[in-house]
């Protein structure tokens, strides 16, 4: 938490600010500090690179390795991406937040996609093609409503970092062109700089 007075960062158990001596009539977020500076015209007085990843919770991984992994696992790592870092995401200083019961489901909807690919290949060898084809159709849809909903998912977490930094005193730039294309392998590569610069 930090002091609304002067942005500090204090103990939630001392009843004074241990910088400035004031008493914070709030604990206030460091997010919360921030609107209410933007809301005066003020800058945060939030500073440091050090401050703005923790490495303890996101790890390097190059693009490379993350571009392996989509491409072995036929594109279903970017899901768990998400999903395994949905509570390192949750802890930076944005109001936006992931929700893991939406990324859960949309691992379901990727598998239901496999599961309903198996069941048209087996209904048409069966010389049911109609069965197949329906079936098929069915697995195509599911399969792009995942896709869509995981670009919503990396625009989501876009905002999370950008806001975060933006409190932390470092604002950085995440491009929408390069987020929609490349989802959790730009994420990545910007969250390596992130690491690179703490």
């Amino acid at each position: 938490m930090y002091c609304r007075h002067c942005g500090e960062e204090t103990k939630i158990a001392h009843p004074h600010c241990p910088h400035c001596g004031k008493k914070p009539p709030h604990a206030q977020s460091s997010y919360a500090l921030l609107r209410q500076g933007r809301e005066q015209g003020k800058r945060p007085l939030l500073s440091g690179r050090s401050m703005i990843l923790d490495k303890e919770r996101f790890k390097r991984i190059s693009w490379p390795m993350i571009l392996f992994l989509n491409i072995i696992t036929v594109g279903i790592y970017p899901f768990f991406w998400f999903l395994r870092r949905e509570r390192a995401f949750n802890r930076l200083e944005s109001k936006n937040k992931l929700s893991k019961k939406f990324l859960i489901f949309l691992i379901v909807a990727v598998f239901s996609q496999l599961v309903l690919g198996f069941v048209s290949g087996v209904y048409d060898s069966l010389d049911s093609p109609a069965r197949a084809d329906l079936i098929m159709n069915i697995g195509d849809v599911v399969g792009w409503v995942a896709v869509i909903l995981l670009t919503v998912v990396s625009f989501h977490t876009r905002k999370i970092l950008i806001d975060h930094t933006e409190v932390m005193g470092q604002p950085i730039k995440i491009n929408r062109f390069w987020t929609f294309l490349f989802n959790n392998l730009y994420l990545q590569y910007k969250l390596n700089d992130l690491i690179d610069d703490a």
